[in-house]
């Protein structure tokens, strides 16, 4: 749900998220998900969620992770409160977790996005949402829900690897920009020196200091 935070904060506060990154994020769900947790909750209306969350959460693991992260999960959802566990599964029924109503709150996003995803069916929805061109989904077939800890170290790899890439291509960017600039800069002076020279070709021959182009007719 930490996801949907990152999220909202880039859709309600734009000046302050410059990029949000979310991991296999509980959000653009198809609509079948509340008709199939509505009985769920209701059945747990009465008993302890705990044990059903930590079935729950068991099925989303993978070969990859580790034990001890698997154990303290299940602990962790052993010390919850019963009635957050509920409002954490009815979250998954109202708010931002539907398609219906998460997709166009999400195409408000205005900065670059980053995502991770299991799933590819799942990872193409959410690229049809982003606003920004530099946006981008990774896919890891295989993996389970936690695909930070699965194994540890990859997410954050692959944030630095894709972080050098667009610093690279916003390198070149700048240095296109720049030969587009000098071009233009280098027509227009050839214009003008054609122009006062009566029409005589114009040349440009670069100085030896190297401080750009000398213009002369001749």
């Amino acid at each position: 749900m930490g996801r949907s935070v990152v999220s909202a904060l880039a859709v309600e506060y734009p000046d302050r998220v410059a990029v949000a990154v979310a991991v296999d994020p509980a959000y653009l769900l198809p609509g079948e998900t509340a008709g199939a947790i509505g009985p769920m909750l209701d059945l747990l209306a009465d008993t302890d969620p705990a044990p059903f969350v930590q079935q729950l959460v068991g099925g989303m693991d993978s070969p990859a992770r580790l034990p001890a992260l698997r154990t303290w999960q299940v602990r962790r959802i052993a010390g919850m409160a019963g009635h957050v566990l509920r409002q954490s599964l009815e979250a998954q029924t109202t708010g931002m977790a539907l398609h219906s109503r998460s997709e166009p709150y999400l195409r408000r996003r205005r900065c670059p996005v980053l995502t991770f995803y299991a799933d590819p069916a799942r990872a193409a929805v959410e690229r049809a949402v982003f606003t920004d061109p530099r946006s981008r989904v990774v896919t890891w077939e295989g993996a389970g829900h936690w695909l930070h800890k699965e194994p540890p170290g990859r997410v954050q790899h692959a944030c630095h690897r894709l972080a050098r890439v667009d610093r690279l291509a916003e390198t070149r960017a700048t240095a296109a920009r720049a030969r587009d600039t000098a071009t233009a800069h280098s027509d227009s002076t050839r214009r003008r020196c054609n122009a006062r020279g009566g029409g005589r070709p114009w040349r440009a021959v670069r100085d030896f200091r190297g401080a750009g182009p000398v213009a002369g007719s001749w």
